[in-house]
């Protein structure tokens, strides 16, 4: 019978990875871990499996702005830096170099 459940929840596991166990929950240690080592796509997965059931859980925002940013798709990353600071004002000096550096890029290069 144990094999069964375990079979099952492989099964159920492998047709929806991103099904998230109720007690798991965003780790800021594994997003900085996925961006130290590049896994910059891997974050942003990582990310996005916890937006839904965490939507005023900065550190989410936070890491989506960081990944975006390196990858260039800078207009995501400024919402996520955004986001940020509306959940938290208080987060706005940490979030300000980001949203100043892709204000510059978009205006030099003529990008609106």
């Amino acid at each position: 019978m144990v094999f069964f459940g375990v079979s099952f929840w492989y099964t159920q596991f492998r047709k929806n990875p991103n099904r998230i166990n109720e007690s798991e929950m965003f780790n800021s240690e594994n997003a900085d871990g996925l961006f130290l080592k590049g896994e910059i796509k891997e974050l942003l997965a990582y990310c996005d499996k916890f937006e839904a059931k965490y939507p005023n859980d900065i550190s989410i925002y936070w890491y989506r702005g960081i990944g975006h940013y390196n990858l260039g798709d800078l207009e995501e990353s400024k919402m996520s830096f955004e986001q940020v600071t509306r959940i938290n004002p208080a987060w706005t000096q940490q979030v300000e170099a980001y949203l100043e550096a892709i204000n510059k890029y978009t205006e030099s290069s003529g990008r609106h």
